[in-house]
């Protein structure tokens, strides 16, 4: 993602340290890229690399967004660990933001 503020500059470090609140949040739409492919894979869901890719790929309208939200729903995550480790991740990412 392209900075808009020069690392060295001041201002770059205070917004940087200023505490942030994620006002909302859909988790599923937060899962990393590995661990989304991950899913997939041990599922043996018909969900190909290129659509995982479109799923992170920013367009006017993102291509096949709802089925992939809903296959991440109804068959890939299978067990408290998979909501654990989705969790667990979205808030490590949250924390590296401040």
């Amino acid at each position: 993602m392209p900075t808009l503020l020069n690392p060295d500059d001041p201002l770059y470090a205070f917004i940087h340290a200023m505490p942030k609140a994620e006002l909302h949040c859909h988790l599923l739409g937060t899962v990393r890229r590995k661990t989304f492919a991950s899913l997939v894979r041990r599922a043996g869901s018909p969900i190909s690399d290129a659509d995982i890719e479109s799923f992170y790929t920013r367009a006017e309208k993102p291509v096949g967004v709802l089925r992939v939200l809903r296959a991440l729903d109804a068959e890939l995550i299978r067990t408290p660990g998979d909501l654990h480790q989705l969790t667990y991740e979205y808030l490590a990412d949250a924390a590296a933001h401040n």
